[in-house]
């Protein structure tokens, strides 16, 4: 195996723990709403596609239709909240440190903007050469567009970049660009699901991430 220079992260559930936020968020406009709440555990079910897809079927789920607006909404509501409860997962930090020396990127179905404004906050926006979220271009994960543009901005071959995800999407989004692909089991997605994608690399803590790219 050639040596990894580029690593492109998820957010959610890989480098940052973002559900709880989320759901309160989800819950708070359901309530305007006049829709009934729902468990946190299900609004976690329908995270990592983008917002739309977070709130259709949290609205189909409690019964609700999506009206014109809906999303800006849940933008102004998120925003008021999204520092509450979120933080990076364990030993996060010290593998971005001991890693600092290849090319990190991060691609994400969250907004671009939310995503750096938590980077900042945390104190780790630092690490990555750049912040690509769901708005950032037409096309959001699994299309391999933003992988690909970034095999072209380094000039590494495919062999040579490493998705890490939480998500059946991150894993297809990095079989879709044919570069490796790390699932990892400390955020959202269910083993058996991730198996299923036959990841090259299935791990249980981030640590093991060093394991992989040195």
């Amino acid at each position: 195996m050639k040596k990894i220079k580029v690593i492109v992260f998820d957010f959610d559930g890989t480098l940052v723990d973002t559900k709880l936020d989320i759901a309160r968020s989800v819950n708070f406009l359901l309530k305007e709403e006049n829709l009934p709440p729902i468990s946190e555990e299900k609004i976690y079910e329908f995270i990592g596609n983008g917002t739309d897809i977070l709130l259709e079927k949290s609205f189909s789920y409690a019964n609700g239709k999506i009206k014109d607006g809906i999303i800006d909404r849940y933008f102004e509501i998120y925003e008021e909240h999204m520092f509450d409860n979120t933080r990076p997962f364990p030993e996060i930090l010290d593998v971005l440190d001991r890693i600092k020396d290849r090319c990190l990127y991060i691609l994400t179905n969250k907004h671009e903007r939310f995503a750096v404004k938590i980077l900042k906050h945390i104190g780790i926006f630092n690490y990555f050469k750049e912040v690509v979220g769901a708005d950032t271009f037409s096309v959001k994960k699994p299309d391999p567009f933003g992988i690909i543009r970034v095999i072209n901005k380094e000039g590494v071959s495919k062999e040579e970049v490493l998705m890490v995800g939480d998500s059946v999407v991150d894993i297809k989004t990095g079989k879709n660009a044919k570069v490796l692909t790390c699932g990892v089991l400390w955020g959202l997605g269910k083993l058996d699901e991730l198996k299923r994608q036959e990841p090259d690399f299935l791990i249980t803590k981030p640590y093991e991430i060093l394991d992989i790219v040195n």
